[in-house]
């Protein structure tokens, strides 16, 4: 996984990565926007995340949304990617209910 992300950022072009990142940062917050809309929610993270939000940051996330948490166990940043059966578990369980 660590050489995955090391060849993926070594070819990312940095005027992307700095755009991106400032336009996550300028981005505001729609969750009011969400719920009244009647749009379900789901956050998932892994376990191990500790990169670009906190724990905490999730759990704000989950609640301000009205959504479920779900924590990946064995997985940092990309559960997607870490622990698919789990995280594809998520969303099924995700989706049968919506």
């Amino acid at each position: 996984m660590r050489e995955f992300w090391h060849a993926k950022l070594r070819t990312m072009n940095p005027c992307f990565v700095t755009g991106a990142g400032r336009s996550m940062g300028e981005e505001q917050d729609r969750s009011a926007e969400l719920i009244a809309a009647g749009i379900r929610s789901l956050v998932v993270t892994g376990k191990r995340d500790k990169r670009l939000w906190t724990h905490g940051a999730y759990e704000d996330m989950a609640r301000d949304l009205r959504a479920r948490l779900v924590v990946i166990d064995r997985a940092a940043h990309s559960p997607n990617m870490e622990q698919p059966g789990p995280t594809a578990q998520a969303l099924l369980d995700f989706w049968g209910h919506a």
